[in-house]
């Protein structure tokens, strides 16, 4: 038995050391433009930040951030991050 607890702790570190040798582009790949989009729309939320304060923040178009949060608009990672900064959050965060 103490065999089969050490091969999955084993196995999940092993999987932890993959996911942390994970390119950006790599983590990003793994999710939808509507799940990101919502975890936009969540933390912009939570800071009370309207569409329209966002918009003039990131110098688009309200319309535009209507369609980062509803994932009509698949987004690079380079605007990811930039919205990252401006939520005040790790671009991380944005893909759990």
């Amino acid at each position: 038995m103490q065999n089969t607890n050490q091969n999955n702790q084993t196995q999940q570190l092993y999987k932890e050391g993959e996911d942390m040798a994970m390119s950006d582009d790599q983590r990003f790949a793994m999710y939808t433009a509507e799940e990101i989009g919502n975890a936009i729309k969540k933390r912009r939320r939570q800071l009370k930040i309207t569409q329209k304060e966002f918009a003039q923040r990131l110098e688009k178009s309200e319309r535009t951030i209507q369609k980062y949060e509803s994932g009509e608009i698949t987004m690079k990672i380079d605007l990811i991050k930039q919205v990252a900064d401006e939520l005040d959050i790790p671009w991380q965060e944005l893909l759990e």
